[in-house]
């Protein structure tokens, strides 16, 4: 679907954060930049369903994950970085 240029920006800019907090990192490495894609349309196709867990209507019933899928998380595990104190 045609998406507005302000809001995949928003949506990109948001991943990039998300995934620098996640893996304890100031700087996205090039090869990471598929994980960022896969993490941007994650949040992209949640809009407007932010806090639910499960929808039905007419039979038929939708639920939905929290949080990013496992695959992903393995994916993102590469990339982390453990804190210091």
């Amino acid at each position: 679907p045609e998406i507005q240029n302000a809001t995949a920006a928003a949506i990109i800019e948001d991943t990039e954060q998300a995934f620098k907090e996640l893996c304890n990192v100031e700087a996205i490495p090039d090869e990471a930049s598929s994980l960022i894609v896969e993490m941007a349309v994650i949040r992209y196709n949640r809009l407007g369903s932010e806090g639910l867990a499960s929808q039905g209507y007419s039979g038929a019933s939708e639920s939905f994950i929290n949080g990013l899928p496992d695959d992903l998380l393995r994916r993102l595990g590469k990339y982390r970085r453990l804190k210091t104190l």
